[in-house]
């Protein structure tokens, strides 16, 4: 997949586009567990009800790189011990591969914080690229991106030449396979 084929979704649908990859993901590798609270933690940072970098702060808590850092629920600043506890009961601190994902959807995320989105959102296509690569070796079909068409990059009505490609928040409970 190239950065083209994403044509102008906006990096707000390119982080859903991601968390629907993990979706597929978790649910192909771990039928038996409700990745419900994961998702919901995930969805915060395109659904417009935080501030993307709050929100990609409170979820990097939940990558297993963070999560199973230590034995101890301390430390932790976004999330409480009963949290802590759901989280490492749903997480495999051992796959290698859904702590790439989840990582990589940070990474989308944080790209393009605190400053002006690019045209086509080239910082988050690395990330992109490795989730497909992920789930492609896994041979787990990918999202439809159809379903994203709504959430492309407007034009401004200051000058109708540049565009948003931030994008307007997306609505997770549409489009995710946990919520």
């Amino acid at each position: 997949m190239k950065n083209e084929d994403f044509g102008e979704l906006t990096l707000m649908a390119r982080i859903a586009f991601a968390i629907m990859c993990f979706e597929r993901y978790a649910a192909s590798a771990y039928p038996e567990f409700d990745f419900q609270p994961v998702a919901e933690m995930m969805w915060h940072i395109a659904d417009g009800s935080d501030w993307i970098d709050e929100a990609s702060y409170k979820y990097s808590n939940i990558i297993p790189d963070c999560l199973f850092e230590t034995e101890s629920c301390e430390g932790f600043r976004y999330l409480t011990e009963n949290q802590v506890h759901v989280f490492r009961a749903i997480l495999n601190p051992d796959d290698s591969d859904m702590n790439t994902i989840m990582n990589d959807i940070y990474e989308i995320a944080v790209s393009y914080i605190y400053t002006t989105v690019e045209p086509y959102a080239p910082r988050a296509f690395p990330y992109l690229q490795d989730i497909i690569r992920i789930l492609e070796s896994h041979h787990i079909d990918l999202p439809d991106l159809n379903l994203l068409s709504e959430y492309t990059a407007k034009k401004t009505p200051r000058d109708g030449k540049s565009s948003q490609w931030m994008g307007i928040p997306v609505d997770g409970k549409a489009l995710s396979n946990f919520l």
